[in-house]
């Protein structure tokens, strides 16, 4: 006995809503296997709060107003210029900027010590410029009394009394020169003055020579 084929239903009015409302599979949003992220769209910008993984961050350039110094301390302001330029620089592999930091402390400590060079110079010619003049000491009796005060040290001192007056130049200070000579004319007083060695000079111009030859006459 031949079947009769079933008439297909007409699905429901409830089964109809609910298979328009759900939405297609696409090739980006079907599941992703267990254990992987699913793939972004292609095209797809990334979030605004995302940061780009192979752009580092931009670090802020070093400033001068950025660096504390010791208080009291200041620095060259070339030298800072220089420092500066080393520490921006974003071409430089570590060992380069190492070695030109080595380099800039080298030169800059150079200077420093011709600095301070000339500034003892300088001071210790300001103070025989003084002593030269001294109304007391200096004029026309400079030689006689420098002599006096070698003399003094000839007598009294050593040799190494002289390398660490000339050494630290306490010799040609004004108020060493006067105490000197004020000790070598209280020991001359009333007292005979002891023979000389063969070997000290005779005459106050050459002991003024000897003991200040940054004071004698050119």
């Amino acid at each position: 006995m031949p079947t009769e084929n079933p008439t297909p239903t007409e699905p429901t009015q409830n089964e109809a809503e609910v298979t328009a409302q759900t939405p297609s599979p696409t090739l980006t949003s079907e599941t992703a296997p267990e254990g992987t992220e699913p793939t972004a769209e292609a095209g797809a910008e990334p979030k605004a709060d995302e940061p780009k993984k192979d752009e580092p961050p931009v670090a802020e350039p070093l400033t001068a107003e950025s660096i504390t110094l010791p208080e009291g301390v200041t620095v060259d302001e070339s030298a800072m210029t220089g420092f500066l330029d080393l520490m921006n620089n974003p071409d430089l592999s570590p060992q380069e900027r190492a070695q030109k930091l080595i380099d800039l402390q080298l030169e800059y400590a150079a200077k420093a010590s011709e600095a301070s060079r000339q500034a003892y110079d300088t001071m210790r010619d300001e103070w025989a410029t003084e002593v030269r003049n001294d109304p007391k000491i200096g004029g026309a009796a400079l030689d006689a009394n420098l002599g006096k005060i070698s003399k003094i040290i000839d007598q009294y001192g050593t040799p190494e009394l002289r390398e660490v007056m000339d050494f630290t130049g306490a010799g040609d200070h004004p108020e060493v020169v006067r105490f000197l000579l004020n000790v070598s004319n209280r020991l001359s007083e009333g007292s005979p003055t002891p023979s000389a060695s063969p070997t000290t000079p005779q005459t106050a111009e050459e002991r003024a020579q000897r003991l200040y030859p940054s004071m004698a006459k050119k």
